[in-house]
């Protein structure tokens, strides 16, 4: 079945959304609990990639989720409606600092590692920007072109970003000093 699901994945997703790390398929969800086909339990040290902050399947979430459903499931960034603006307000408030704050809604992780990239190059006026090797921050443009975990060769075919330096991770093993 496993080897199955694989060549159908591959056989229909492409790989320029797509980055997997592990050879599981998951079934279901339960609080911080996963379970693969097979039935095996394991523990999500990997909190869906750093992006659900509230749980997986966390009960006060799911019912919130199917309420909101009902009234409005998703619309355009190209008009206006109450949810988007009152959630922003919370956002704004509960975001430390006396500068002015605006929101950004995006989508994607990489979707908003491209907002932060772009208004950081056009505020400080630089084009330098950094990132560790063999990091990663999504398949958007910006995000492939600091992702130190796509190979030179692929970022170049991409026409990625060019004022990439990468670092190397501190190696706290050894305490440089």
């Amino acid at each position: 079945m496993e080897n199955s699901i694989f060549d159908r994945y591959w056989k229909s997703i492409s790989r320029a959304s797509s980055y997997k790390y592990f050879p599981l398929i998951v079934k279901k969800i339960e609080g911080s609990r996963i379970f693969d086909v097979n039935g095996k339990e394991y523990i999500d040290f990997l909190s869906s990639a750093a992006l659900y902050n509230a749980g997986l399947n966390n009960d006060e979430v799911v019912t919130s989720l199917l309420e909101e459903l009902k009234n409005m499931l998703h619309y355009t960034q190209y008009l206006y409606h109450e949810k988007s603006i009152k959630l922003a307000e919370i956002l704004k408030e509960i975001t430390p600092g006396t500068f002015e704050k605006k929101v950004a809604f995006e989508l994607s992780g990489g979707a908003a590692v491209d907002i932060a990239l772009r208004s950081s190059l056009y505020f400080s006026g630089k084009k330098l920007l950094g990132s560790f090797e063999n990091s990663y921050h999504g398949t958007t443009y910006l995000s492939i072109s600091v992702s130190g975990s796509f190979r030179p060769e692929i970022r170049e075919k991409l026409n990625a970003y060019p004022y990439v330096y990468f670092f190397k991770y501190p190696d706290t093993f050894r305490r440089p000093r």
